[in-house]
């Protein structure tokens, strides 16, 4: 179909429909997930059972003089040194705000990826990077949907 506004988004809903697995991972091609985080998402997943839920992703953008945090008390020490900030923090906050990074950022039980705290303040612009079940549950409108931000590693 010709002339769609955005057209990514057409791309990630035909990618999602023909994916063979039960759980889908929405980023952008220029998004780099933790190295090695893959085990704890399954370990996580397997133990929830929310047909409603969307998992999203807190993600920060890296300054390149940095090293990749392998750790979330290593990113947040790149926050503290403004070598790390929310995902487009500068150029369009409303893109990621409502994940409430400094909720995120609060002290808590990370040895393990685990759910952070609730969106509670979802917001028209908001595109979070997220992780759901295949089933297209997380099409539907957002009151109907609880979004959960996951405290990953």
């Amino acid at each position: 179909r010709e002339n769609y506004t955005y057209p990514q988004n057409h791309l990630r809903n035909l990618a999602r429909q023909n994916c063979l697995t039960t759980y889908t991972m929405t980023l952008d091609v220029d998004i780099i997930p933790s190295k090695d985080i893959l085990p704890g998402i399954r370990k996580f997943l397997e133990k929830e059972q929310c047909a409603k839920c969307v998992y999203v992703l807190a993600t920060y953008e890296i300054d390149e003089k940095a090293n990749f945090p392998h750790s979330k008390g290593e990113l947040k020490r790149l926050v503290r040194k403004d070598l790390a900030q929310p995902f487009h923090a500068n150029i369009f906050k409303q893109n990621q705000f409502a994940t409430n990074f400094s909720r995120y950022e609060k002290v808590q039980d990370d040895s393990k990826i685990h759910i952070s705290h609730e969106v509670t303040n979802y917001e028209f612009f908001y595109e979070p990077f997220y992780i759901s079940l295949n089933s297209g549950e997380h099409l539907m409108k957002p009151v109907e949907i609880i979004l959960i931000v996951l405290s990953l590693l």
